[in-house]
């Protein structure tokens, strides 16, 4: 999500006909929505940017202006139809391909220079690695890419020069973080300092926390140069807090991303993918909360 001349822009997952989370690999593809209202929204979708099947996309600015999305996209279903639902859940007679039979994941780059496009896509590179990516472009125009893992999974001297982008941190350097507590989903950025931090999804916890209260499910790290890493604590649980003093208990919340002000590293809200469960099955949805007040550093 990124805010444009005070309007607020979402580059989110929608899933096809009407399906839930579970169906993903033939039916999600990318949207762009757009809110005048506040972060929190409502936002009104616009147009299609990545059709099926696109995932995860990472939207963030470069120094020049351009908007710059990296997702996983490739338009070869291994033989795989989109399924057709109802109540945005997956219905039972919809044959969903799982993760056993996923296309390679491969980091896409969608480049604009304005939000409503048109969007150039390039292929980073087509050997397929770089599952759960997101991005970070600097000051200078360098790139540090975070994957699944809180790997350096990429870097890259100049943004709009593809010739620079590389696997792995600069000069070959180690930069995993500790296998202990698994993490997908990560959300790299940097402070006012230039301190690097991440969000990611904590999976040493339940996968799906059948609703109950206070699962730890977000977790932080952080680095003062990019590459050596450690873990900050819990950042976030399934407990979201209400405008009405009541609380929303998710069954899954995912795939984090800080939305900031305008023009700086403030934090204005926390997105999330989510789906409450339970009777609604897998049928998710993308959460926005505002932050009220943080000290990022």
């Amino acid at each position: 999500m990124q805010q444009i001349n005070g309007t607020w822009h979402m580059w989110a997952v929608m899933m096809a006909n009407h399906c839930g989370i579970s169906s993903y690999l033939m039916n999600s593809g990318v949207v762009h929505a757009v809110s005048s209202a506040g972060v929190a929204g409502p936002y009104e979708l616009q147009d299609s940017v990545l059709p099926p099947f696109a995932h995860e996309p990472d939207v963030c600015r470069a120094p020049t202006g351009e908007l710059v999305m990296i997702a996983v996209a490739d338009s070869t279903l291994g033989g795989y139809s989109s399924c057709t639902c109802e109540s945005g859940a997956t219905l039972p007679s919809c044959v969903t391909c799982n993760n056993s039979c996923m296309p390679a994941a491969k980091p896409t780059l969608a480049i604009a220079s304005d939000a409503a496009g048109p969007w150039k896509v390039e292929p980073i590179w087509a050997d397929g690695h770089g599952e759960n990516p997101s991005i970070w472009i600097t000051k200078n125009g360098s790139v540090w890419g975070m994957s699944r893992g809180g790997n350096i999974a990429c870097y890259a001297s100049d943004w709009s020069d593809l010739s620079t982008w590389t696997h792995g941190a600069p000069h070959g350097a180690k930069t995993s973080l500790s296998g202990s507590p698994d993490a997908e989903d990560p959300f790299i950025y940097q402070d006012d300092d230039d301190h690097f931090h991440a969000l990611l999804h904590n999976l040493e916890g339940p996968h799906m926390c059948g609703r109950q209260p206070d699962c730890m499910v977000g977790t932080h790290a952080f680095s003062e140069d990019g590459l050596q890493w450690q873990y900050g604590g819990l950042a976030y649980t399934n407990n979201v807090a209400l405008t009405d003093g009541g609380a929303l208990l998710l069954n899954r919340r995912e795939r984090p991303h800080l939305v900031f002000h305008e023009g700086t590293r403030k934090p204005a809200a926390l997105s999330n993918s989510a789906e409450v469960g339970g009777p609604f099955g897998d049928r998710s949805f993308t959460l926005v909360q505002p932050v009220v007040s943080a000290q990022m550093k």
